[in-house]
């Protein structure tokens, strides 16, 4: 298989991530809805606020996601995508496949 097939492949795999992401996001919304019902006993209280931090955290990290997913298919766009934002030298494609939001090789990742 080609460096462009593989791309292909990959680029579809970016996308479905996002996709992924956004539907945990509409149900984190959903489940935080679900929280912010009115509570009786004070246990229920606590195991919500517990359940509303993790969701908070959910959050964050689903931003992060979506920024790098987003990131890296625009690099596609432009045609930068598969280089390494460091030092300019093809990503390999393992690391690709593994990672498809990355924008730097193995080497700078280990420096990062």
């Amino acid at each position: 298989m080609g460096r462009s097939e593989q791309m292909g492949k990959i680029r579809e795999r970016l996308i479905k991530k996002r996709d992924e992401v956004f539907e945990a996001h509409r149900l984190s919304d959903e489940a935080r809805l679900t929280l912010s019902e009115h509570d009786i006993e004070p246990e229920e209280t606590a195991q919500k606020a517990a359940i509303a931090d993790v969701l908070a955290i959910l959050d964050e990290t689903e931003q992060k996601e979506i920024q790098a997913v987003n990131r890296a298919l625009a690099r596609m766009e432009l045609g930068e995508y598969g280089s390494c934002e460091v030092c300019g030298k093809e990503i390999e494609v393992e690391r690709l496949e593994a990672i498809p939001w990355t924008s730097v090789c193995s080497r700078h990742a280990r420096t990062a």
